[in-house]
């Protein structure tokens, strides 16, 4: 009997000794994986930010450099740019006023509202001119002489600086209802005054569905939000427990009780990667934070203390029940066990929140796959092989002309979409300022190849089509032939064999015309179309896309087009793995 009763004794103070060892052991781990978590977590929700500006400028840019004459665009640099009108131009410009706003929320499809404020007419008395255009909106306003104004006049005083700026939020006002950010660009005339400033607002509820869709914590209460140099809390999840915070307001009052925001604020957390405990309404929260690189706003993560340690408890409470039914047994397999599911949980939360971000901040960059005007219907597809590819399309409205490119990145997955989002970037960068496809794909060329250690290549088709003489400028550089189809009758495109770019830096482009006429369509397609295999790795194949081009009715729209293709190769396939990027983008003339 005493043997037993020692035995059991020895055998609870094993099992007591074990708990304890486990527990500690995997919060000191559980600890370090959320700190790797909420830093991946706060420095991905910065990078968006920071693409979001780049890219919200990198829209107004290309669009006002057309429409005001820009004289410098810094690729590198979200400042230092600068635009300059003629005097002809201020007149025309005060005129086309609502067109412009109209035009710029057709090619910007972020926007929810733009206006222009001009400075004092040239008579006395003349006022100040402010349209407003709202997206979804038949009605036009006009600030003109109104109260409001002196607001923008206190700002233009304080940002004297000639270049992009991203403004705080803005609300209460009667054509402007909820929170908004504003995008501000300063536009002179000759003689070195101020003109008029081109303002376009964005819903500031967009960037909090956003940071709502990567929260990791299920259970607990957790929230991400982000506070203005004021310590103001402009977006939150609210996931951080509803049943207590009726508004955000009210959250704003306990982080400031709590000494959070001010904490925030501190120097103890002005570097990347601090963590600091916090106990707000008396539970324990860790907090995370890191600044912006382009605006005076924090990223905060706070994550309660059974949030983060959820995972272990649970995994703990099976441990404990192995260890009853075999304790020397338990202590090997514990570790392993333990040990297994730590490396397998840090890498898939790792791999699976590095892919979500990735693939969201990629199809961020394409624009609408459709879109129409009097003269033309274009219509895109595009599907990634894995969760983020190479393949792109992309397409600009300049005036009368639709300029537009389809490329394929050599590779898959990661690396192709870091280098496919650079040649998106380049390409709205050199329509800009290049009027000729051969310009533009040199253009490309000589940035890629300039900076490409790895050899990436990409092929691509870039067109210009001129609405007013039906001519189609093309420059295909060792892209897939595009086909044409006309009277029911399709047909190849003759391309130069031009080099795919990112190879060699200097290379010669040639660019080819084509006139196409009323009720053409152009389909231009990357190989993973007509590379597509089904199940016994038979391939899609060139006459099966004719067939699908050339099928059903001619009298179909670009997006009708892009439906049989797509539909030909699902039944072709029959739900086979799909191999390579696939991207099809059809133009309809009118």
């Amino acid at each position: 009997m005493k043997r037993i009763i020692l035995i059991l004794v020895c055998s609870l103070a094993v099992f007591a000794a074990t708990m304890v060892l486990t527990y500690k052991y995997v919060e000191k781990e559980a600890l370090q994986d959320a700190d790797q978590l909420n830093a991946l977590l706060v420095d991905r929700v910065g990078d968006y930010a920071n693409r979001t500006i780049r890219h919200t400028e990198t829209d107004a840019v290309s669009y006002l450099s057309g429409l005001l004459y820009a004289r410098q665009i810094e690729q590198d640099s979200t400042s230092f740019t600068e635009f300059h009108t003629t005097e002809d131009f201020k007149h025309e410009l005060r005129a086309t006023a609502y067109d412009v706003l109209d035009d710029f929320l057709r090619v910007n499809t972020y926007a929810n509202s733009a206006m222009l404020i001009f400075a004092h007419g040239e008579k006395p008395g003349d006022g100040i001119y402010a349209p407003l255009v709202k997206r979804d909106d038949t009605n036009r306003y006009d600030f003109s002489n109104s109260s409001q104004l002196s607001l923008f006049d206190s700002f233009r005083e304080t940002h004297p600086q000639r270049h992009v700026v991203w403004c705080l939020p803005s609300s209460k006002s009667p054509q402007l209802p909820g929170d908004i950010i504003l995008f501000y660009v300063p536009v002179y005339d000759e003689a070195e005054q101020f003109f008029a400033a081109f303002i376009a607002t964005y819903d500031i509820a967009m960037l909090q569905k956003w940071l709502a869709s990567i929260l990791p914590y299920g259970t607990g209460k957790s929230c991400v939000f982000i506070v203005n140099g004021n310590n103001d809390i402009i977006t939150s999840t609210f996931n951080y427990d509803k049943a207590s915070f009726s508004s955000i307001a009210d959250m704003q009052h306990s982080m400031e009780s709590s000494g959070v925001l001010h904490r925030v604020d501190s120097a103890e957390v002005s570097a990347p990667g601090v963590r600091f405990v916090a106990d707000i309404d008396g539970d324990r929260f860790y907090v995370y934070a890191k600044k912006f690189k382009h605006m005076p706003w924090r990223v905060v993560v706070v994550c309660s203390e059974s949030a983060v340690y959820a995972q272990v408890y649970h995994t703990a409470n099976i441990v404990a029940v192995v260890s009853l039914i075999g304790m020397a047994l338990m202590l090997i397999c514990c570790t392993l066990i333990f040990r297994h599911m730590r490396n397998d949980l840090r890498r898939r939360v790792a791999m699976e929140s590095e892919l979500r971000l990735a693939a969201q901040m990629q199809l961020s960059m394409l624009r609408p796959d459709k879109a129409a005007s009097d003269c033309f219907d274009l219509a895109a597809y595009l599907k990634p092989a894995k969760e983020t590819g190479g393949d792109l399309y992309d397409y600009v409205v300049k005036g009368d002309k639709l300029l537009f490119v389809v490329g394929d990145v050599s590779g898959k997955g990661v690396s192709a979409a870091l280098f496919m989002t650079q040649v998106c970037s380049l390409f709205r960068s050199a329509v800009s300022r290049c009027d000729a496809p051969d310009a533009i794909v040199r253009e490309i060329n000589d940035v890629l190849a300039r900076h490409n250690p790895n050899m990436t290549f990409c092929t691509m088709f870039v067109g210009i089509y001129n609405c007013a003489t039906h001519l189609l400028q093309y420059c295909n550089a060792g892209h897939t032939r595009p086909l044409v189809l006309s009277d029911c009758h399709v047909s190849t495109v003759d391309v130069v064999p031009n080099m795919a770019v990112g190879v060699m830096e200097g290379f010669d482009y040639k660019s080819q015309s084509l006139s196409l006429k009323q009720s053409d369509t152009l389909i231009v397609y990357t190989d993973g179309v007509t590379e597509a295999m089904d199940g016994n790795h038979k391939l899609f194949g060139e006459q099966r896309l004719n067939d699908a081009v050339a099928a059903t009715d001619a009298c179909r729209g670009a997006r009708e087009i892009v439906g049989d293709i797509t539909d030909a190769l699902q039944c072709f396939t029959h739900g086979a793995p799909q191999s390579d990027d696939i991207t099809i983008l059809s133009l309809s003339i009118r």
